[in-house]
C-alpha cells in the first residue's frame, strides 16, 4: 500500500471445519509426514468407530458412527487438523496465505483495483479447488473481503467489483465487501484504523470492572490485584504489538479504564493519583505494556528485521541497530514493521546486545525489560 498498490484480504470459513476432516486423507497425510505405520495405526484405531448419539430430556436416540471429523477436546484435535490443512500453502497463488486453525486468510496486491479483482478471483477458484478436493466446505455468507485503503489513496475513489465463490466451474455464491471484520479477536477495519477494535476492548474491560466493583466488599487489595492481573491485563496485552500503534487519543481512553481498575483494586479515591501505584504493584501502563509487547516480539523474531551491528560503533549510538524502513504514510509507520526497528534503535545498547546475540534467555531478557519500564513514567 505504501507503493500505491492495492490490497485487499479474504478472510475464509470453513464451515464445520472439525467434523467434516476425512478420515482417509488425514491418515495420508500422517503418512507424508513420515510417521511410521505403527503410529499410522494407531491413528487410524483412534479416529475409527467412534459412535455418537443425542438426548433431548429423558430421550436418546440410536447410536450411530461417525465416519468423517477429528474428536474435539483433547490436545490431538487442532494438531491433527493443522496437519489436514497444512499443504494449502504449497498451492500457487498470487497472495499470500495466512492460517490459525480453521481461520484463513488471503491477502491480494494488484496494481489497480480492476486488476486486484481479477488476482482475488483466480487465486479464490484455486483454494475453492483446493477444499473440494480435500472435502472441506467454505462458508460463502461468513466469508468476507476487505479492500484496504488510505484515506487519500487513489484507488479508494475505485470500487472492488464483484468477486465469486465458484462449485465446479460455476459461479455458486457472491462474496461480500465489508469494511471490518473480527479476525482472530481483532477487529480490522478497511482505513487501517483501530477504532472499532479500541471499542471493543473498551467494552470489554469496563465488564471486569464492574466485577473488580462488586468483588472489592469481599476481597482484599492484594487478591483483587491478582484478579486484575489474571483478568485485566491478558485483555489490555492481546495482540498490542499491532493495535498499540492506534492513535493516543484512542489508547488514553483504554489507559482511562486501567487506572479506574487500579482505583477500584487499591480503594483509592477516583481524584487521586495512581502514578506511584503503578511500579509498586508491577503493573505496566498501556504504553508500557506496548513497550513490552513489542520488546518481547523482537527477540522472539529478531531475525524477520533486519538487525545489523553498526559500521560506525559509538558511545551514544550503540554498537547494532535496527533498519526502519522509509515510509512516509503515517498508518504505515504506525505499523509494528516500523515502530518495531523504531523502539529497538531508542533502546538501552546493553538490551539491544541481548537481544541480538542471546546472550541471555527470552524470561531473563522479558523480566529485565519489564523492570527497566517500571521505572519510566507510567503516563
Amino acid at each position: 500500500m505504501e507503493s500505491g498498490l492495492a490490497v485487499a484480504g479474504i478472510y475464509l470459513d470453513i464451515a464445520k471445519a472439525f467434523d467434516t476432516v476425512d478420515h482417509d486423507i488425514l491418515l495420508g497425510r500422517l503418512q507424508e509426514c513420515g510417521l511410521p505405520m505403527m503410529m499410522i495405526q494407531w491413528f487410524k484405531s483412534f479416529l475409527s468407530k467412534r459412535k455418537m448419539m443425542t438426548k433431548i430430556g429423558m430421550h436418546v436416540s440410536d447410536e450411530i458412527e461417525v465416519e468423517r471429523g477429528i474428536p474435539q477436546g483433547g490436545m490431538l484435535g487442532p494438531l491433527l487438523f493443522l496437519i489436514y490443512i497444512n499443504n494449502i500453502f504449497s498451492l500457487r497463488t498470487s497472495g499470500t496465505l495466512y492460517s490459525f486453525a480453521d481461520d484463513t486468510a488471503l491477502v491480494c496486491s494488484a496494481p489497480t483495483v480492476h486488476e486486484l479483482a481479477q488476482t482475488i478471483q483466480n487465486d479464490l477458484n484455486v483454494i475453492a479447488e483446493w477444499f473440494d478436493k480435500n472435502k472441506l466446505n467454505i462458508n460463502p455468507q461468513k466469508t468476507k473481503i476487505i479492500h484496504y485503503k488510505f484515506k487519500n489513496s487513489i484507488n479508494n475513489q475505485n470500487q472492488l467489483q464483484e468477486i465469486y465463490l465458484k462449485e465446479n466451474n460455476q459461479i455458486k455464491y457472491r462474496i461480500e465487501v465489508v469494511k471490518n471484520i473480527k479476525y482472530l479477536g481483532t477487529i480490522l477495519e478497511d482505513k487501517l484504523t483501530w477504532d472499532l477494535h479500541i471499542k471493543y476492548i473498551e467494552k470489554k474491560l469496563r465488564k471486569i470492572n464492574y466485577t473488580l466493583y462488586n468483588l472489592k466488599k469481599f476481597l482484599k487489595n492484594k487478591n483483587l490485584i491478582k484478579i486484575y492481573k489474571t483478568f485485566f491485563q491478558p485483555v489490555v496485552r492481546y495482540n498490542i504489538i499491532n493495535w498499540g500503534g492506534a492513535a493516543q487519543t484512542h489508547k488514553k481512553k483504554i489507559f482511562k479504564i486501567q487506572k479506574q481498575a487500579v482505583r477500584i483494586c487499591l480503594d483509592i479515591h477516583p481524584g487521586e493519583s495512581v502514578q506511584d501505584k503503578f511500579p509498586d504493584h508491577k503493573i505496566l501502563s498501556v504504553n508500557r505494556l506496548c513497550d513490552h509487547a513489542t520488546g518481547c516480539f523482537l527477540y522472539r523474531y529478531a531475525k524477520c528485521f533486519e538487525i545489523v551491528p553498526r559500521t560506525r560503533p559509538s558511545a551514544v549510538l550503540g554498537t547494532v541497530e535496527a533498519a526502519i524502513p522509509g515510509w512516509n504514510r503515517y498508518h504505515s509507520r504506525m505499523q509494528l514493521p516500523y515502530r518495531g526497528p523504531l523502539w529497538f534503535n531508542n533502546l538501552e545498547n546493553s538490551l539491544r546486545e541481548k537481544l541480538l546475540y542471546r546472550t541471555i534467555t527470552y524470561n531473563t531478557f522479558s523480566k529485565k525489560l519489564k523492570d527497566k519500564l517500571l521505572n519510566c513514567d507510567a503516563y
